[in-house]
């Protein structure tokens, strides 16, 4: 029998309260990436690995579910080169805008493959956009929206509207 909460620790992390949740969302890890380690406590449930991107260099990433944070909340971290415009800070990648529809962000259901291989094409498409000329000309493989863009846009869309 699989226990799916602890009645008696509801502040208790989603992991530790929901282990079928947990359960789905790790379906097929470990046989598709065997070296893949995974630690967690009582703030955080983290998921290191490395990881092939073809025809550039592996990266190490690191994923991370906090406590108090519903698993969609996800932030995922990447070694090596930090220029990028799709990054927080130098090792958080900004895999996807929070306003955008479900089927550009990660969700649960997905399962933590989904995630990796999102963040696998991530860092592909960083190193192309550096190798293609950077924050100079360089292109972004995929869609794309940056913090304050949208505001820009719709704020230009009106003043032409109105002249």
């Amino acid at each position: 029998m699989i226990r799916t909460s602890r009645p008696g620790n509801l502040k208790a992390p989603w992991w530790r309260r929901d282990v079928a949740a947990r359960g789905r969302m790790e379906a097929g890890i470990r046989s598709r990436y065997p070296g893949i380690e995974i630690s967690g406590s009582a703030k955080k449930l983290t998921y290191e690995l490395d990881l092939d991107l073809e025809v550039y260099e592996a990266r190490r990433i690191t994923i991370v579910f906090k406590a108090g944070e519903p698993a969609s909340c996800v932030e995922v971290f990447a070694d090596g080169p930090t220029e990028s415009p799709h990054r927080y800070g130098e090792r958080r990648l900004c895999m996807w805008y929070p306003a955008d529809p479900p089927e550009l962000r990660w969700l649960p259901e997905h399962r933590l493959v989904g995630l990796i291989e999102m963040a696998r094409l991530h860092l592909f498409r960083e190193e192309y956009w550096r190798r293609t000329g950077g924050w100079d000309v360089g292109e972004w493989l995929g869609p794309e929206i940056h913090p304050g863009e949208e505001e820009a846009e719709e704020t230009a869309n009106e003043a032409g509207a109105a002249g």
